[in-house]
């Protein structure tokens, strides 16, 4: 089989599916065994147990399949579909006060299920480990998961203002944090600009097969945390499993530009192409959108060059510039 035949799926076939179809087919794929045990443990000790775990879990899945931007908006999304509401394991209770509707959870007791999925992943590890299993079954399913790599990061809102409470000295975020990204480009004239880009909250770090477009390890931090930093780990672990013999490439933008991430790849024998920062502060002349220098600056040459290794040729008698062939 060439790496072009593999396929998870049979798309045309998947496409005739209704939505409740394929979110079955989410929950019967999902190792989500290690994590019901772990939230089933945690709720030994008694307590209120309106909204089994099981179905709850399902619920929490299903939100995130069917995009819901709230937890409003997914309740709504329960109360007016019943088949959702026994897709999910729920059973339909009237309520009290209105005996022509049936109950669906309130948004306290999703809030209590999150805060209990959050001790899960925080004490056992659980969410890790579900996501751990599906990445090693993909790599069984197709031969060539991660040849062809990619890294990148994601700035991640808080609800939170990034302001302190009156009193309390803290923000209703206590784990988010200020960041700023810095973006460096030229304009059409060449001249060098900045633009900074400032959030409260975190940043999701993500590292993929580029070719399937799948997840291959991710981390969350808060938004002050270097992405050199989180990407030098992500990928050190890769590199001691099982998908550092097959990853032949790895691509990334000019922010993880840095000799000690090149040389952890060059070990590996591993092939990068990450974009060069541009750092000359030369203006821009000749009608070119970057800085130029010399190819040779001890003696005049008519062979200049960007700081990427764009090369050109200076006409010396009509000053005329024109980029050389590769």
């Amino acid at each position: 089989m060439t790496p072009e035949n593999h396929t998870l799926f049979d798309w045309n076939t998947l496409d005739e599916y209704s939505d409740l179809k394929r979110l079955q087919m989410v929950f019967t794929s999902l190792p989500a065994g290690g994590l019901l045990d772990a939230l089933c443990h945690m709720r030994s000790g008694g307590g209120r147990n309106d909204w089994p775990l099981q179905p709850m879990l399902k619920a929490c899945i299903a939100r995130i399949v069917y995009q819901h931007p709230s937890v409003e908006s997914f309740r709504r999304e329960l109360q007016r579909n019943p088949s959702l509401m026994l897709a999910c394991g729920f059973k339909l209770m009237a309520c009290h006060n209105d005996p022509q509707r049936y109950r669906v959870p309130s948004k306290s007791a999703f809030s209590r299920f999150n805060r209990l999925m959050n001790r899960a992943e925080r004490d056992f590890g659980a969410v890790s480990d579900m996501f751990d299993s599906l990445v090693k079954q993909v790599s069984q399913l197709l031969p060539d998961f991660g040849t062809h790599q990619g890294f990148d990061g994601k700035a991640l809102k808080s609800h939170s203002t990034g302001n302190d409470i009156p009193g309390k000295g803290r923000t209703s975020d206590p784990d988010a944090r200020w960041g700023k990204h810095v973006y460096h480009y030229t304009d059409q004239k060449g001249r060098a600009q900045k633009k900074v880009k400032s959030w409260f909250g975190y940043k999701l770090y993500l590292q993929a097969d580029v070719r399937y477009e799948l997840p291959i390890a991710f981390s969350l931090k808060p938004a002050n945390e270097t992405e050199i930093k989180e990407c030098k780990e992500l990928v050190s672990n890769m590199l001691e499993n099982e998908l550092a013999e097959r990853c032949k490439s790895f691509v990334a933008d000019k922010g993880l530009d840095a000799d000690e991430l090149r040389k952890i790849f060059y070990r590996h024998g591993v092939t990068t192409a990450i974009d060069v920062r541009r750092m000359w502060q030369e203006e821009a002349v000749d009608g070119l959108r970057y800085p130029t220098r010399s190819l040779n600056e001890d003696r005049v040459d008519t062979m200049i060059h960007d700081e990427v290794g764009t090369l050109y040729c200076k006409c010396p008698e009509t000053g005329k510039v024109r980029q050389m062939s590769y």
